[in-house]
């Protein structure tokens, strides 16, 4: 059911083009977005597998009936709960958000699944699930389709995008890109790894999340992606070394890199009011 929920924001109208298949750049109308005073919510249900991936679905309400999409993606062992600001503040802005809870990415969420079975590749089924949806839509500009994650969340959003060839830009906040790593230092090798087993101290997952985090190397995907990224990262980062993301920084063909001095996994005040503006603008920037 979808519920109308009113918020102040002043009006602000801004344009970007790009070049297009169809169109050269001469020819290519440029998106105009508006942010509004209004926006929609709406709860969706998407299916992987016969399996539920729970979401909530926000659009803009002002006189544009196509608009650019940011699917964003939380952390591990979170739920949407963890992203739904961030939609907010996109939603304000004039940009569809779509979040949602990973199949089995935590054991609080509305999705089905459960964490054992979970690993960064079932979740970048589900993510390439949700975007082969969403971008269906008639409300939805299939050429302006942005992924932003969290953590883990950006991780797998990185995945998605360097395989893929039709997302527009990546949004990259606090990524971990150690997953690789930390799970070759737990175990070195698949034989020595049960079939369950905790990490953080917290959470049990399964064989399947060391069997899939080793099997490829991020670095080796995300230097072939040809497209902007804005990345963020805390210098005091003590879950994922900052040192990953300099790397990550290096890698990219096309990357706009933020450090917050001091902060850690996770941003909080000004910091996360500036990664939020400047994620927006960056949309805003990549649009065409």
């Amino acid at each position: 059911m979808k519920s109308l929920l009113k918020l102040l924001l002043i009006p602000v109208l801004f344009l970007s083009a790009c070049n297009s298949q169809n169109l050269s750049s001469e020819e290519k109308i440029p998106l105009e977005v508006e942010a509004t005073e209004e926006y929609e919510k709406e709860d969706k249900t998407i299916y992987r597998d016969s399996l539920k991936i729970a979401g909530e679905f926000y659009t803009p309400v002002n006189s544009k009936d196509i608009f650019p999409l940011a699917i964003i993606s939380h952390g591990f062992a979170e739920n949407m709960d963890k992203t739904r600001d961030i939609a907010l503040s996109f939603v304000k802005a004039g940009i569809a958000s779509f979040v949602f809870d990973y199949i089995g990415g935590h054991t609080s969420i509305k999705s089905d699944g459960k964490m054992t079975e979970m690993s960064v590749l079932t979740e970048a089924k589900d993510l390439n699930t949700i975007i082969d949806e969403l971008k269906t839509y008639d409300n939805i500009d299939p050429d302006n389709i942005f992924l932003v994650g969290q953590s883990q969340g950006g991780f797998v959003s990185t995945y998605c995008a360097c395989t893929r060839d039709d997302i527009k830009s990546l949004i990259a906040y606090y990524p971990a890109y150690c997953i690789r790593d930390d799970a070759i230092k737990q175990f070195d090798s698949v034989d020595k790894v049960p079939d369950t087993y905790t990490v953080m101290g917290f959470a049990t997952i399964g064989k399947i999340y060391y069997v899939d985090a080793v099997s490829f190397d991020i670095y080796e995907l995300m230097k072939n992606y040809e497209n902007n990224v804005l990345l963020f990262h805390g210098t005091a980062d003590d879950i994922v070394p900052y040192e990953y993301a300099v790397r990550a920084s290096e890698t990219f063909q096309n990357v706009e890199f933020i450090t917050y001095q001091n902060a850690g996994h996770g941003f909080s005040g000004n910091d996360k009011i500036d990664s939020i503006n400047r994620s927006i603008e960056f949309l805003k920037n990549n649009l065409c």
